[in-house]
């Protein structure tokens, strides 16, 4: 190996991580000051409360990454501090927050590219998973947020590893190490337990033949992996051992034990449903439409035509099963599915990569079949690179529900006018505490305070235009909003185009007895 392909290599993946990083921190300040994400202010009001104790006193999540995120916070605290900015402002945690999930994000474009260099070697397989891994829609899209799931990712990427190299080498250094990150990944998220099912397969093609795993010295060493592991886990969540009574219980949104209940379990008769919703709908967004075509191509080749050796029986047979497993859950989001990309990752690199060298394999001129292998490459990323560009881009525009919360606090709260809010979309924004109220039903009955009073509509369903069209009767809402809103007076409409969040109508009712005003 000579020292220009490590320049090439190691200049290629530095370029990846850097474009990588931009992309995940240009959305950075998505939605701030409003919490839009539901999952994002568990995470920052669980390390707050690390200010008090190191307990956080709630087990629903595992305590490793909040011990990171309490890190950080703590060093910028100081930097705040320092530079004059105001370490009570809530925005800059979630930032923090959000900069360590990109970090974690990019921080995993090298570590699949070395899974795919231990299994298939080579320079085009590696660069290749590396190159998916930084534009892949779903890993992108999760790594705007202030979650778990990137930086769990991270930490299996490193489990997988150390798996893909004891199954090359079994070595004690190898199951100590795999162990250790099955055991830190588990520390960040409980579904890393799943780790178990490469690990065994790792395990199992790591000899020769069954007899030499029977050997003491070879049973020892899966052993010392899971002790390991078990370690690892209490290092990462020390008070799992220091309020085990809190830890191994089902209090609801505190006991370990709560989150495998709290996830349920469809019916069998919805399964086959769910399993369509997963691997059609689910990847396809995930993934992109040509890389998912392509992911699916490998899945059939490997199931039905006989694609499979111990390295994609590593990578794949996991996917298979835990794709089946999780879509049997109640709650089956896209972020659940997020650590498997890097088993497929490496594996889908190798499918692209040995489908056009058969290609190659041809008789055309070198010229020509360097050309149509990149076009080939280009055509399978180039739909993905959109897909996240795009989200990129919508991440990083004004939310409409954040454009509304603005426009009321410049307009409604001085006049101290009671304000109702309809539609789920808006849940999380508090346009006001104490002088608004949430309301399921548009109509005439639900005004009960001194007009004027201002209604704030946001259902991702309701246009203008549809509510126009529709006589301003608002399908699937309980009530006769036919009856109020013309009665009402449309002071803000804020459309959805091109950026998220639902299109939102404010009205102000000034008068409940005119039935033909506008």
């Amino acid at each position: 190996m000579n020292v220009s392909f490590l320049r090439n290599t190691k200049l290629i993946l530095f370029v990846l991580v850097v474009v990588g990083l931009v992309m995940r921190l240009i959305p950075i300040r998505y939605g701030l000051p409003l919490q839009l994400n539901i999952d994002e202010p568990s995470l920052v009001s669980a390390v707050f409360s690390l200010k008090s104790g190191l307990n956080p006193g709630r087990f629903d999540w595992p305590h490793l990454y909040f011990y990171i995120n309490f890190l950080f916070y703590g060093l910028f605290y100081w930097i705040f501090k320092i530079v004059g900015l105001a370490t009570e402002n809530d925005s800059y945690y979630f930032m923090i927050s959000r900069g360590l999930s990109a970090v974690f994000g990019v921080a995993t474009i090298p570590v699949v590219y070395l899974i795919t260099k231990e299994l298939f070697g080579g320079f085009r397989k590696p660069i290749l998973a590396a190159v998916i891994l930084t534009i892949l829609p779903v890993h992108v899209y999760e790594s705007f947020f202030a979650k778990l799931d990137v930086a769990h990712t991270f930490f299996i990427s490193l489990a997988v590893l150390f798996m893909a190299k004891l199954m090359n080498k079994a070595s004690m250094k190898n199951y100590i190490l795999s162990g250790l990150f099955i055991g830190l990944s588990v520390s960040v998220k409980y579904n890393a337990f799943l780790l178990a099912l490469p690990f065994i397969i790792a395990h199992y093609y790591s000899f020769p033949n069954w007899r030499y795993l029977l050997k003491p010295r070879n049973i020892l060493k899966p052993i010392v992996a899971a002790l390991v592991s078990i370690v690892a886990f209490f290092v990462g969540t020390p008070f799992a051992i220091l309020d085990f009574k809190t830890f191994w219980s089902y209090e609801p949104r505190v006991g370990a034990l709560w989150q495998f209940t709290n996830v349920g379990n469809i019916e069998w008769t919805e399964y086959a449903e769910s399993a369509y919703e997963t691997f059609i709908t689910m990847y396809r967004g995930d993934l992109g439409i040509v890389i998912w075509v392509v992911f699916i191509l490998m899945l059939i080749s490997y199931l039905f035509f006989c694609r499979r050796d111990r390295r994609l029986n590593f990578l794949l047979l996991p996917v298979i099963i835990i794709s089946f497993y999780i879509s049997k859950l109640e709650r089956s989001p896209a972020h659940y599915f997020v650590f498997l990309s890097v088993l497929y990752v490496p594996a889908l690199s190798d499918f692209i990569i040995s489908a056009i060298d058969r290609f190659r394999s041809f008789k055309f001129s070198p010229v020509i079949l360097k050309v149509v292998s990149i076009f080939l490459v280009g055509l399978i990323l180039i739909p993905s690179i959109y897909s996240s560009i795009k989200s990129v881009y919508l991440y990083s525009q004004i939310d409409t529900r954040l454009e509304a919360y603005n426009w009321v606090q410049e307009n409604i709260i001085p006049t101290k006018r009671f304000i109702y809010v309809a539609g789920n979309e808006l849940t999380s924004v508090i346009f006001e505490e104490k002088e608004s109220l949430r309301v399921k039903r548009v109509d005439v009955d639900v005004i009960d305070k001194e007009l004027p009073v201002y209604l704030i509509l946001g259902y991702n369903f309701l246009t203008l235009d549809a509510l126009k069209a529709s006589n301003w009767d608002i399908d699937n809402v309980g009530g006769s909003s036919e009856d109020l809103l013309p009665q009402s007076e449309m002071v803000k409409y804020i459309d959805n185009q091109n950026r998220p969040g639902p299109p939102i109508i404010i009205f102000k009712i000034s008068d409940l007895t005119n039935p033909n005003a506008k």
